[in-house]
């Protein structure tokens, strides 16, 4: 127990043994069981921070993971967490490639999606997009519901159909497969509760970008204190 917790239990106790018997016969056991549970409790938490679980607090918002789960350690109190795809749960191994796994990174927000839009992709094919070496080279469609800004530098920016002053959905960024990428990725961006969630899965599932948004809130909700 934390000595200073201890130290404090001995004060209760002396004070409380000070007092006239009557007030003690009436009263201590009450006295006495209130500060103990208080102990009891503040010992608990102690003891759950130490169970090399991970506590991570993000824009106001407080996750408890549990152990299994291997948080990675960030940068300030962001939380990274790699989740096995089949059952969402927790990755026994990290092999190349996305056919098991999907990544879910959390940060405070310092900028929303629609000024990232405008600051960065909004661009027309023949403009730079986000710095002088990256040119959009074209704009197509996959339907029913993607449109694709393909970048020069080998990546692309897909906007799914929604209002794109608001972009409630999000937008991916996503690498196109090169002979020195094979295992090509779309990242997922979005902004939730004042926090940027980045949700990071293999191309080839683009098209469920909607159903990895859903399932990696609910999953990550679950962390979540009330």
């Amino acid at each position: 127990m934390n000595i200073y917790l201890h130290q404090l239990y001995r004060i209760w106790i002396h004070f409380l043994m000070a007092t006239c018997p009557i007030l003690r016969r009436a009263i201590l056991p009450v006295l006495v069981l209130v500060p103990v549970l208080a102990l009891l409790g503040a010992w608990l938490a102690e003891t759950l921070a130490d169970d090399g679980g991970a506590r991570r607090e993000i824009a106001g918002i407080t996750y408890r993971v549990p152990a299994a789960f291997h948080v990675r350690p960030q940068e300030g109190n962001a939380l990274f967490i790699q989740l096995s795809l089949p059952d969402w749960g927790p990755l026994d191994e990290d092999r190349p490639g996305w056919d098991d796994n999907v990544n879910i990174l959390i940060e405070e927000g310092i900028n929303s999606i629609p000024q990232l839009w405008d600051d960065l992709w909004s661009a027309v094919p023949g403009e730079n997009i986000g710095g002088i070496r990256e040119r959009v080279t074209r704009i197509y469609r996959i339907e029913p519901n993607l449109t694709v800004k393909e970048i020069s530098l080998g990546r692309d920016i897909v906007i799914p159909d929604q209002d794109l002053t608001t972009f409630p959905i999000g937008i991916m960024r996503c690498w196109r497969p090169q002979p020195d990428l094979p295992n090509a990725s779309c990242a997922l961006l979005f902004d939730r509760d004042g926090q940027r969630w980045k949700v990071t899965f293999g191309r080839d599932r683009m098209r469920d970008f909607s159903i990895f948004k859903q399932q990696a809130a609910q999953t990550i909700d679950l962390f979540r204190e009330k």
